[in-house]
C-alpha cells in the first residue's frame, strides 16, 4: 500500500462530498472533493487507486467499486459545507451511489488527525 495523507480537504471549495474509509483494518482515512466535480464512486475509486489497492465492481453495474475489498472498508459517505475555517458534516441523507451516509464512529476515530486550524461540526 502506498503512503498517502490520512485526510484530504480541497482549498477554497464550499460544497463538498466525502468518503470515510478504513484501511488495513482500523486505520481511518477521509477524502473530501468538490461536490460539482465528483461523486462518491469517483472519490472512492481515486482513494483506492491512490493507495495502490485493487478493487472489484458491484455486479449491479454502474461501475460502482465494492464498498469492501482486500485491505479496505468504506463505511461512510455524505456531504459537507465549508464556511471559512469551519466544515459542517451533514449527518442526514445518503450517497446516491451507495445509499450509505455519514459514519459517526469513523468520525470519532479520525477526529484526532483532523487539522487543528479547522473547526469540524456535525448537523
Amino acid at each position: 500500500m502506498t503512503e498517502c495523507p490520512r485526510i484530504f480537504i480541497p482549498e477554497n471549495k464550499e460544497l463538498l462530498k466525502f468518503v470515510q474509509l478504513y484501511l488495513s483494518g482500523e486505520e481511518p482515512f477521509i477524502r473530501f472533493e468538490d461536490e460539482f466535480e465528483s461523486n462518491h464512486k469517483n472519490i472512492l475509486e481515486h482513494m483506492l487507486e491512490e493507495f495502490g489497492l485493487e478493487y472489484e465492481y458491484l455486479p449491479e453495474g454502474d461501475d460502482l467499486p465494492k464498498l469492501n475489498g482486500n485491505g479496505y472498508n468504506a463505511v461512510g459517505m455524505g456531504r459537507a459545507f465549508r464556511f471559512g475555517s469551519e466544515i459542517i458534516f451533514v449527518k442526514y441523507g445518503a450517497s446516491m451511489d451507495y445509499e450509505i451516509g455519514f459514519n459517526r464512529e469513523h468520525f470519532e476515530k479520525i477526529r484526532p488527525y483532523l487539522p487543528s486550524e479547522l473547526k469540524f461540526t456535525i448537523e
